[in-house]
């Protein structure tokens, strides 16, 4: 079955299987039968949706966004690379100004961005000297 499964098959999917059932078989049998006879994890008809409504709502919305994929808002994107980077996060609208006593404090100073670029100036070889 395997073999057919590998030549005949037009289903890349399907072949693919079949090359890593057979060289499962092939290289240990005992370990081959623990993958496909081992417990399976239970299916339930609500485990499609564990996510709020609400972000389910907002994740459809930016689908073609990384935020989508990794199942967070792109706010919160931000908040964790700029967290990531040693930035200040970013004050969002809603929050009120902050207090006297806070207002006081100095601003935190910002990492200082490194430059990338290299300055070196390479000097051309020179050619050696003829001799007659």
């Amino acid at each position: 079955m395997l073999k057919q499964a590998t030549e005949e098959a037009d289903n890349p999917d399907l072949r693919d299987r079949a090359y890593i059932y057979w060289r499962m078989l092939s290289t240990s049998p005992q370990n081959a039968k623990l993958v496909v006879l081992g417990e399976k994890p239970s299916m339930a008809d609500d485990s499609y949706n564990q996510y709020d409504d609400s972000l389910v709502s907002a994740l459809i919305d930016s689908i073609s966004t990384l935020g989508s994929v990794y199942h967070k808002s792109a706010e919160d994107l931000v908040a964790m690379q700029r967290k990531a980077a040693g930035l200040t996060p970013l004050v969002k609208k809603e929050e009120e100004e902050p207090a006297e006593e806070e207002a006081k404090e100095p601003p935190k100073k910002e990492k200082p961005k490194m430059d990338t670029k290299i300055d070196a100036k390479v000097e051309p070889a020179k050619k050696p000297k003829k001799t007659s």
